[in-house]
């Protein structure tokens, strides 16, 4: 008996923990704001992913069940926020960053990355499971962009999200899709992830976007504040996201007996290469750490003649 009255008293410190602390981050984010009961919902969402699943998951792993009731808490508080919105409302898919992305940035990758390292080792089931699921929050990642890209925003005070949310999920797509697919479906190689069609056609899709949403007069306010804000230490993302998507594209074309000089990918690959070389020689703003990070995935990748030689100049220095 007493044992269980521990388990209750446990139980309803939790529920008030947690009522008191989603009440506080309701009214900040939700309260008299546009399509505010969808807007509370979502607090909530974000309120367990940061509170819970997230540093959970970087304890024990977030494939393991200890993480799932938490996770369900947070996606059922979202999804019931999403659908009270428009189907067509891209707010729901900022919600989406705040909510949910944060667990593939901070949890996900850093597992993959270890895996693809050697650091862990994956066998049979076990690996295609892992693999399945990190290729599935690619997919996931995938939507919401397209959506983000596409659907008009009724509350026109979170456009200063747009922007940067469109350009941070689009650079995590690129910079992790490549080794998911390959690992998962190309036995390794990454031939086999440039080789494929469908795969090439979502980064000129990613591409194409990212040019939306620079025209869109209403973010030109917020990219700026991106670019000049000295704590944000994203503001390169958007030239770090044409780099990976250009030089994808030339692999494509490379792949496929179909490069040439005169395409537009040899001219964003390079005009983003010399764009974050100067930045990473010359801003005052970058850490040695940022620097050194930067200069590897500006050399990404490090085996291919023609992409090397786009950035030397030793072919197309004309363009």
């Amino acid at each position: 008996m007493k044992l269980k009255k521990i388990a209750w008293l446990i139980l309803l410190a939790f529920l008030l923990i947690n009522i008191g602390g989603m009440s506080i981050v309701v009214m900040r984010q939700a309260v008299g704001k546009p399509n505010s009961v969808a807007k509370a919902f979502m607090a909530g969402a974000t309120y367990f992913n940061v509170l819970y699943v997230i540093p959970i998951s970087k304890f024990i792993g977030f494939q393991n069940f200890i993480v799932s009731p938490f996770r369900w808490i947070r996606d059922s508080l979202y999804d019931i926020g999403s659908a009270i919105l428009p189907h067509n409302d891209a707010e729901r898919n900022i919600w989406w960053y705040r909510a949910i992305f944060g667990e593939f940035g901070y949890v996900v990758v850093p597992a993959f990355q270890k895996y693809a390292n050697g650091d862990i080792a994956l066998s049979g089931s076990e690996r295609d499971a892992f693999l399945e699921t990190v290729s599935a929050w690619t997919d996931k990642i995938y939507t919401n962009i397209e959506a983000l890209a596409i659907f008009p925003l009724q509350d026109k005070s979170m456009q200063d999200m747009r922007f940067y949310t469109f350009v941070v999920m689009s650079h995590g797509y690129v910079s992790q899709r490549a080794l998911v697919f390959s690992r998962r479906k190309g036995k390794g190689k990454l031939e086999m992830y440039f080789r494929d069609d469908i795969e090439m056609k979502r980064i000129r899709n990613i591409l194409n976007w990212l040019d939306t949403a620079r025209s869109i007069k209403e973010l030109s306010s917020e990219k700026e504040r991106m670019l000049t804000n000295k704590y944000n230490k994203l503001w390169y993302a958007e030239h770090l996201l044409i780099n990976r998507a250009s030089v994808s594209l030339i692999l494509n074309d490379t792949y496929n007996d179909k490069f040439d000089c005169n395409k537009d990918t040899v001219i964003l690959y390079r005009n983003s290469y010399d764009w974050l070389d100067n930045a990473m020689k010359n801003s005052e703003r970058m850490s040695e750490r940022d620097r050194e990070s930067l200069r590897e995935a500006i050399e990404y990748p490090s085996d291919s003649d023609i992409v090397f030689g786009i950035r030397n100049r030793s072919i197309c220095a004309e363009k």
